[in-house]
């Protein structure tokens, strides 16, 4: 048998890998080496993440950042010293965009790994997913709403 995690071969009646340590659950063990997990595709979907993760927070700054401005610009007075809250929706619609692409692959990836080596889709992947597809809708809805108004 092979580790799910490291693909390294095991002991049929091993507890743990002994290469990587990770606990042996004999329903999600693969049976032959054809069937051991490609790292590159598990690998892929985590760097998709985390880079999915972080553009989520960006697209949530410049999204806040462009809600304020026209709220600031009322309280001091002065729209010069700010300029318009276009340049940040229509850098945030962009990066909405990205991130949408961005997480939409690793879900992919994530449904990939589940098929192949039956690896779980992660809470994480859905939920990072679902957040992308909120700040789309929520990066169109403003510029929408910004563009009407002008």
């Amino acid at each position: 048998m092979f580790c799910r995690n490291c693909g390294s071969e095991i002991d049929n009646n091993a507890f743990c890998c002994p290469n990587c340590g990770n606990l042996i659950k004999k329903d999600l063990i693969n049976k032959s080496a054809s069937e051991r997990p490609k790292n590159s595709l598990i690998s892929l979907e985590k760097v998709f993440s985390i880079i999915s993760i972080s553009f989520n927070a960006l697209v949530t700054f410049l999204l806040l950042v462009a809600i304020s401005i026209p709220q600031v610009i009322k309280m001091v007075g002065d729209f010069s010293v700010f300029g318009s809250n276009m340049g940040f929706l229509i850098v945030a619609y962009i990066f909405a965009i990205i991130t949408l692409l961005l997480t939409s692959t690793t879900f992919i990836f994530s449904i990939i790994n589940k098929k192949k080596f039956n690896l779980p889709i992660s809470l994480n992947c859905i939920s990072n997913f679902a957040l992308s597809m909120a700040l789309f809708f929520a990066a169109v809805t403003i510029f929408a709403l910004n563009i009407s108004m002008i």
